[in-house]
Formats: C-alpha cells, sequence, structure tokens
C-alpha cells in the first residue's frame, strides 16, 4: 500500500514537471507573433500587428521610464526590460482568455435557461435545442448546438448510450459545468420517460439564476481585488522610489555636500532591480486570477489531492496531518453534498429514492462517490433501516447531512402520496447549504486575490530595509565630512 502511494506521488510529481515544461515552451512559443495570434483566435478574437507592436511599445517604454527614474545601470535595466518583453505574451493572452472565460459562462447560463423554457414549451429536446440555437448569435455556442442537432437528427448513435445521450454529450465536452450535466439527465428522463416536468424545471431555472449570481458576485469581488492590487504596485514603487529621492535630496535641503549618489550604491541598485522583477511577478499573478474557468464552482483544490485526504482520514492507523486531512474532506463534502440533493430531487420527480441514489452515482462529485457506495450497500444489506441514511458522511463534521438524509428516508417510507411535499422540504435545506457553501468558497476565493495585495509591499518592505541600511551610512558619512570641515 505504502509502495502505491509513493508510486502515485511520484507520477504526480513528474505530470506536475512535464506540465510546468509545457508551459514553459508555450510561453516561449507565444513570443512569435503569428503564435500569438493563432492562440488568441481560439478564443474566438483578433489580434493585429499594429496592436502587438503598440501594447510592446507602450509597456516596454513604461518600464523602461520606471528603470530610468531608479537609475539602474543599463546590464540591470536590460534584464528587467527583457523580463517585461518575456512576459507580454502571458499578460495579452490573459486579457482575452478572461474575456473568453466570461463569455462562455454567460452563453452556458443562457443555453440552460433557454433550454428549460423551450423545454417546458415543446417537451422534445431536438426542438428546444432549435430554439436555443436561434438565441445565440453565430459563435462558438450556436456551432455546438448546430453540431449536437446534426447528431440527433441523423438518428446514428455509435455507442450504447444512445443518439440523444450523446447530442447532448457533444455541448457538455465544450462546456464542462456539473449544472449542464444535470440539465441533459432531466430532460433524456422527462422526455424518454414522460410525466410532469414543470416543477423539476422551475427548481432548475431557480438554481441556475442563484448559480449565475453567485458566478458574477464572486468575478465582481475578484475584478476588485485585483484592482487593488495593482494600485498596491503603483504605491509601493512609487514610494520606494520617492524614499530614495528623498535621501538623495536631503544633503541639499541642509545645504550640506553630498558625499555619494543614493541611487547608484550597489544595494540600492540590487534592491530596485529585485523590486521592478517582483512587480512584475505579482502583476502576472494577480492576472492570472481573473483567467479561471467560471463554469467550475471549486475550491481550487486537485481532485486527486482531496482523494488522497479522504483515503487518510478514513484510515484506521494514527497518521500525522489526519485532522488537516479531515478538515480539507469537511469543506470539499459541505459544498458538494449540496450539489448531490439538488441532482437526488431532480431524479425522484420519476424515480424512487434507492433508484434515484443509484443513478446519482455517474454525475456526483468525486468525493461523495465512496459515500455513495457505501451508502448503496447500507441499504441492499438494510433497506429499511434509518441508520443506513444517517450514517452517511457520519465520520466528517456536516452537521446537515443527518436532517437532510432522514428527508430522504422519510420520502423512500411515505412512497409518492408525501413525496412533493418532502422533496419541497429537502430543496429548502438544499438552498440554504449551498448558499453557506458558496459563501464559504467566493470568500477563501477572494480571499487568495486579496492576499496578493500584501505582495507589493512586502516587496517595498524588503527594499526600503536595504534602503535604511544605505541611508544610515549616507547620513553617518554626510555628517563626519561636515564635522570634518
Amino acid at each position: 500500500m505504502a509502495g502505491l502511494k509513493k508510486t502515485r506521488i511520484k507520477e504526480k510529481k513528474e505530470r506536475k514537471q512535464i506540465k510546468k515544461e509545457n508551459r514553459v515552451a508555450k510561453n516561449l512559443l507565444l513570443l512569435n507573433p503569428g503564435n500569438l495570434a493563432k492562440e488568441v483566435y481560439t478564443y474566438g478574437y483578433h489580434f493585429s500587428w499594429k496592436t502587438h507592436l503598440f501594447v510592446i511599445g507602450v509597456c516596454i517604454a513604461g518600464m523602461g521610464v520606471i528603470g530610468l527614474l531608479f537609475q539602474l545601470k543599463w546590464e540591470l535595466l536590460v534584464i528587467v526590460l527583457i523580463a517585461m518583453f518575456l512576459a507580454l505574451p502571458a499578460f495579452i493572452l490573459d486579457t482575452y482568455k478572461k474575456m473568453y472565460e466570461q463569455k462562455r459562462f454567460a452563453d452556458a447560463a443562457t443555453y440552460m435557461e433557454q433550454m428549460l423554457y423551450a423545454f417546458q414549451k415543446s417537451g422534445k429536446v431536438l426542438s428546444a435545442l432549435k430554439e436555443t440555437k436561434e438565441t445565440f448569435e453565430p459563435g462558438h455556442m450556436q456551432d455546438v448546438i448546430e453540431e449536437a442537432i446534426g447528431h440527433l437528427e441523423a438518428g446514428c448513435s455509435y455507442s450504447e448510450k444512445g443518439v440523444l445521450r450523446e447530442s447532448l454529450d457533444i455541448v457538455e465536452k465544450e462546456y464542462e459545468c456539473r449544472k449542464i450535466r444535470t440539465l441533459h439527465e432531466l430532460l433524456i428522463s422527462a422526455e424518454e420517460y414522460g410525466g410532469e416536468a414543470d416543477d423539476s424545471i422551475s427548481l432548475l431555472l431557480n438554481d441556475v439564476e442563484l448559480w449565475k449570481r453567485r458566478g458574477y458576485l464572486l468575478q465582481g469581488e475578484k475584478k476588485k481585488a485585483h484592482t487593488n492590487n495593482v494600485v498596491s504596485i503603483v504605491v509601493a514603487t512609487a514610494l520606494c522610489a520617492g524614499t530614495l529621492y528623498v535621501l538623495n535630496a536631503l544633503p541639499g535641503i541642509l545645504n550640506m555636500e553630498a558625499p555619494y549618489n543614493v541611487l547608484t550604491t550597489g544595494l540600492v541598485q540590487v534592491t530596485s532591480f529585485g523590486l521592478l522583477l517582483w512587480m512584475i511577478y505579482v502583476y502576472a499573478k494577480s492576472e492570472k486570477t481573473l483567467t479561471r474557468n467560471w463554469l467550475k464552482e471549486e475550491s481550487g483544490r486537485d481532485e486527486e489531492y482531496v482523494l488522497r485526504c479522504y483515503e487518510k482520514a478514513m484510515s484506521q492507523q494514527r497518521r500525522f496531518g489526519r485532522n488537516i486531512a479531515r478538515r480539507v474532506v469537511s469543506e470539499e463534502l459541505y459544498a458538494a453534498f449540496p450539489e448531490w440533493l439538488m441532482q437526488m430531487a431532480l431524479l425522484m420527480q420519476h424515480s424512487n429514492v434507492q433508484v434515484s441514489i443509484a443513478k446519482s452515482l455517474d454525475g456526483a462529485p468525486k468525493i461523495l462517490v465512496p459515500e455513495i457506495n457505501a451508502l448503496l450497500q447500507r441499504l441492499k444489506e438494510q433497506p429499511k433501516a434509518l441508520s443506513s441514511y444517517t450514517d452517511f458522511c457520519k465520520n466528517f463534521d456536516i452537521p446537515e447531512t443527518t436532517s437532510c438524509m432522514k428527508m430522504l428516508y422519510a420520502i423512500s417510507e411515505s412512497g409518492t402520496g408525501d413525496a412533493k411535499v418532502q422533496i419541497q422540504n429537502l430543496l429548502v435545506q438544499v438552498q440554504e447549504m449551498r448558499n453557506r457553501a458558496a459563501e464559504r468558497r467566493n470568500k477563501s476565493s477572494a480571499f487568495q486575490v486579496k492576499m496578493l495585495y500584501s505582495y507589493p509591499v512586502f516587496g517595498a518592505s524588503i527594499k526600503l530595509l536595504g534602503d535604511l541600511v544605505v541611508g544610515m551610512m549616507f547620513l553617518f558619512e554626510m555628517l563626519s565630512e561636515a564635522g570634518g570641515m
């Protein structure tokens, strides 16, 4: 077992190294304006040579002015300008990627809403796809829907899934979003098995609306934090430059002779050089936070890492870091649990509880899969026992699971008579949990961006400490020369 885990860790490190090398190689290729234009085109935008040259000229000139302001020696100034030049393609690409991710999010939200409204009228996926296609202007989403329509109209299935599932898979592959999958499961179920779908559609419409609001709210927080980071970079750089010029002007203010130029001393040159490189890095890191996939409501933790934490938390052996692993898994489960319950609520419109649990396994968040498997096993052994339900996630600190699972048990026992009322009560719990989970996740994501605000302050503090040493030596030498006179 230990050998297997070591092998997994080694494989992960190798994958990370390969990914890093590929990223470096890609950034170097982007220095070619043609490659950069092609990459921008993949996001659906055009980038001209004139724009490229203008951006390079403005950024290099701006960094050159800042370098001259710090009176950097030409060797150091050239290195700073080269660093800026190398970072520029990534800055340009991130700007377009940011717009691309925002448009993808808007398109996905519009697609889900329009599909639900259209399906509510016709009750057919093909008709809903055709109507939804007309709401989009020519572009990627329209092309994807057209491809899905073409496959559905052709009626030729290439797998056991069936032509309907394959057609909707075309959209899912392009827009990897758990909510789109949930939508498609509902539409397939409603078309294949029939029955009243209005309640489910209303539930999902409300859910999509809340998801859309959360997405825009989080991105608004990130943009605000990024703006603050840029202000922090400008203020920190200006403060460092201002301090040096004040120090250099001190002899003139005191009518004394300056022993040397503070800005050209070795330590000040090194700290100024380091500060400018640090600020380029901080800006790049802050800009990168705005380019993440809007369609994924995730904590940012690696899925494999979370699953390893789950294994560690469930292990009976005493191991270092088990409490940390348990906390990580509890946070992930708290966010994933309401997603699964919403999926369950939609499935239970057409199936009983136990069948819905089995069906939910395919689309469930990965962290919940072991718990769902354990639940199915308990239900197989003791289908009527309340503990089969309430033992769900019992090893983790999620108080709401017990009450929600009791509701599932009640729905299972009540049959179809009282099921609708029970499902509505369950959904109230789901919405409350989702809002709390989204609040936590948004705070965590926004906090990570806000933390970058301290990076320029940290860089400026290190520089000012170095400059303070030079300043004290400068003052002592100036006073000693004044005393000697």
